[in-house]
């Protein structure tokens, strides 16, 4: 189980800080970062929560915000990295039912640890 555990922590750790080096944080700002996830979070509820492009844009509104450097940000939700790579499963899993190769291939580099 401890394997397990650290296994995931790893992953989730390689995948935001490699994610967050693809970012221009420059033109990202706060507010942008949390209208996202908020957007994403309102699409899953109400409009095509079954779309796997829906969970990879939800997956990345979430890997932008655990890794946002300003830690007020971050520590408003402690655990959105893990959402965010619960969310890239989500999205491999509806891709892969439903055929849609290239977000497979999007997500599956998130979770690698490669970035966009």
């Amino acid at each position: 189980m401890k394997k397990v555990v650290l296994s995931l922590i790893t992953v989730v750790m390689a995948a935001g800080s490699t994610f967050a080096q693809q970012i221009d944080w420059t033109t990202t700002t706060k507010e942008s970062v949390i209208s996202a996830v908020k957007k994403s979070d309102e699409l899953v509820k109400k409009a095509t929560p079954t779309k796997p492009g829906v969970w990879l844009d939800r997956a990345k509104a979430y890997l932008t915000f655990a890794a946002y450097p300003d830690s007020t940000l971050g520590n408003t939700d402690l655990e959105a990295a893990f959402k965010g790579v619960e969310y890239l499963n989500e999205a491999i899993k509806m891709a892969k039912e439903t055929g849609k190769g290239g977000i497979v291939k999007d997500a599956e580099k998130l979770l690698e640890g490669r970035g966009q």
